[in-house]
């Protein structure tokens, strides 16, 4: 019993020990866990506290610390607490002018936000759901995260001015990662940026009571966004012209009401190509988003089929979705979004979705529509086989490197880009042994179906200009009826993209002109590419000067970004004195031959209204201007705009040339880039021409949804 009290009394002081040797900095973070993720504020309070009587030396520290004390205290409703510890920061660290900006904010005066969420159509009402605020005043302590976390990729990103994020912010951000080659599309990034909204956003919530009601107070003066969650339950419009923001004002509380629809069921059974029940089989239903244009299928739900083959697909809120069967995988893996990919399934690739009602070409496949929460049956589907084949071949890296060995990395992907397919490739790897300046190793695909594809290798890099730190190689391979053996794939460094922009002839000046380059194919849906075509660079203004670090192999096409004034659009796009506005350009082992982007004033502009089919206006809809068969393939040639309450539209800054003029609502981003997309409601679009003059009193018919 003594030694049992001993060793208990041992273990304690080495517990308190190595508590009392606890940095400032470590006890920060355990603040930062208890605060937001444990929940436990007087624990967050107690630790925020001793940070800073610890971290006298390090001001920084010690205010961010005091900052976290006083917005715990804040949460629990001490407001008294709070604004002793604002006022501490704002009389003790005037030095750290960031921080105390944002303590003046909080000292100020507060709003109240109270509402109620309901159902859409009975507004009887919704409990339990889960209210937040996103956007307002930044948290200091959110943000300097982020802060660091671009600074380790060679980005000094300042605290906004005033202390809130707009549009000028963001782009000024992303203009000087671009500069840097990195890229806003890049998953690192994309985590680093979702987890500050996480924690910028988490400080104004509230749940609703068993009535729907909510009230939220305490909240800084500015603008937000509201957000409802409840399981089985979903927004009430996917596409709403009217979203809930609202302005948060001292001393006054804000009313809204916030409106949510319940999900919906699908239903059927699974059976073999015999007709046999298939048990324990995962049903997916898939949505289809656009990624660069490109469609890629979205997990929303997966469940297993029972011992009868049949199954049961809840809470799927009003669209369009793709039913399919995956044979080989667990509901778990296939709801993954992840676009680092998936392994592969004995060297090879996973066995073929089965679509709906029965196909494995997603292009062929019947979409099921969901409206409101009724529920929808009889979605049965029977399972195909195919006879696979092999890949075979050799990866040869040409990317100077220290090491004995690298590991290459591969892929396929279906050559047609237009239709819908995983966001996420099977990975594969192979050991590369050095051969002189090179490394070299071998590759085998397994379980390929006869079909057109891209193949995709890839190794490490070591580029000074930033960047993803990988270079590729690409090639089309097309597998008939036999194995295919004997390619070789040649991976060459990155290199520069060098061009410049000119304006009537002359430099940017005061035009702003961003370039990023989109390659063509199915690389551009996610990933690497997909990331590269999200880091447009600023043209010189006095020169129209641009480089693009770090470019991957391939075929590309040069776009302007966000910033080109109205009156102005792309003209043409020209290397070696030859156009490839439409064709594009190569990219290759060495940088390209510079190209010029040519923008010239005198943009047109196309005005109308969108009306359904009785002839009323239908507000917040989509207005695309769509270029001529022959050069849909140019993204530069798409306009849009979306329709205001009365809704009329205005699309500007369109090039002189003949177009069709189509309309949606809730329709995907991007899907009007998509060829199946568009061909299917061709006859529903109005010619435009707008070669001598801009065009007014355009109307356009609202194209309905179709499908089961």
């Amino acid at each position: 019993m003594k030694r049992k009290i001993l060793v208990t009394m041992v273990i304690l002081l080495g517990m308190c020990a190595t508590l009392l040797a606890q940095t400032p900095q470590e006890l920060l973070s355990q603040a930062f866990v208890q605060e937001r993720a444990a929940g436990n504020l007087e624990l967050a309070i107690e630790l925020f506290k001793r940070a800073a009587r610890e971290s006298a030396g390090d001001r920084p520290l010690a205010v961010q610390a005091l900052m976290g004390a006083a917005r715990s205290y804040q949460k629990l409703g001490q407001t008294e607490q709070s604004k002793s510890l604002y006022e501490e920061i704002i009389r003790s660290y005037a030095d750290q002018k960031d921080q105390v900006a944002v303590a003046r904010q909080y000292m100020a005066d507060t709003g109240t936000v109270q509402g109620r969420v309901v159902r859409a159509g009975s507004g009887e009402p919704v409990p339990e759901a889960k209210v937040a605020l996103s956007g307002g005043p930044v948290d200091p302590a959110a943000f300097a995260t982020l802060q660091a976390f671009f600074k380790s990729r060679r980005v000094d990103i300042s605290f906004p001015p005033n202390g809130v994020i707009d549009e000028k912010y963001i782009q000024s951000v992303a203009d000087l990662a671009a500069s840097q080659g990195v890229s806003f599309g890049n998953p690192g990034v994309q985590n680093a940026i979702a987890r500050f909204e996480a924690a910028n956003d988490s400080r104004f919530r509230a749940t609703a009571d068993s009535q729907g009601n909510f009230t939220i107070r305490d909240v800084l003066p500015g603008k937000y966004s509201m957000t409802s969650e409840r399981e089985g339950y979903f927004p009430a419009s996917a596409d709403s012209s009217a979203p809930n923001d609202i302005t948060v004002t001292p001393g006054r509380t804000a009313v809204v009401e916030m409106p949510m629809t319940r999900g919906a069921t699908i239903s059927g059974r699974v059976s073999d190509g015999a007709g046999q029940p298939l048990s324990n089989a995962t049903v997916i239903a898939y949505s289809v988003v656009y990624r660069n244009g490109f469609p890629l299928l979205l997990p929303a739900v997966a469940k297993s089929t029972d011992d009868r083959g049949e199954y049961r697909l809840s809470w799927l809120m009003s669209g369009e979705y793709l039913i399919a069967v995956k044979p080989d995988v667990t509901p778990e893996v296939a709801m993954s979004t992840s676009t680092a990919g998936v392994p592969p399934v004995d060297g090879g690739l996973h066995a073929p979705k089965t679509f709906y009602p029965g196909t494995l070409d997603s292009g062929n496949a019947i979409p099921v529509f969901v409206r409101g929460d009724s529920p929808i049956s009889g979605i049965d589907i029977q399972t195909r086989k195919l006879e696979t084949f092999r890949i075979k071949g050799t990866i040869r890296s040409h990317v100077p490197r220290a090491t004995t060995y690298v590991v290459g990395n591969f892929s396929l992907a279906q050559r047609n880009a237009a239709m819908p397919n995983d966001p996420s490739a099977t990975v594969f790897a192979t050991r590369m042994d050095r051969a002189g300046n090179d490394y070299i190793g071998d590759f085998e695909i397994k379980n390929v179906p006869a079909g057109s594809y891209n193949l995709s290798a890839w190794t490490m890099e070591q580029n000074p200009d930033g960047g993803s730190q990988l270079a590729f190689q690409l090639a089309h391979v097309d597998v008939a009826n036999q194995d295919v053996t004997g390619i070789t794939l040649d991976i060459y460094p990155t290199v520069r993209v060098n061009g410049t922009v000119v304006v009537n002839g002359t430099a940017p000046g005061p035009v702003q002109a961003r370039v990023s380059l989109l390659v063509d194919g199915p690389n551009a849906r996610g990933g690497v590419y997909a990331g590269l075509s999200q880091r447009a660079v600023l043209a010189d203004s006095q020169t129209g000067a641009f480089m693009i670090p770090a470019v991957q192999t391939g075929n590309f096409h040069a776009l302007l970004g966000a910033g080109l004034p109205p009156d102005y659009y792309l003209a043409d796009i020209r290397q070696s004195g030859v156009s490839v506005f439409d064709s594009g350009f190569l990219v290759g082992k060495e940088s390209p031959s510079p190209i010029q982007i040519i923008v010239n004033s005198g943009a047109r502009t196309v005005e109308g209204t969108v009306r359904d089919s009785t002839g009323k206006p239908v507000a917040g809809a989509t207005a695309v201007l769509v270029p001529p068969r022959e050069r849909r393939h140019n993204r530069a040639l798409y306009y849009t705009a979306k329709s205001d309450a009365m809704g009329h539209f205005k699309i500007q800054g369109v090039a002189p040339d003949n177009y069709s003029l189509f309309s949606w609502q809730n329709m995907p981003d991007g899907a009007y880039f998509n060829v199946r997309f568009v061909s299917r409601n061709e006859e529903a679009g109005r010619r435009v021409s707008v070669t001598q003059s801009s065009v007014t009193g355009m109307d356009i018919k609202l194209i309905p949804p179709v499908g089961r």
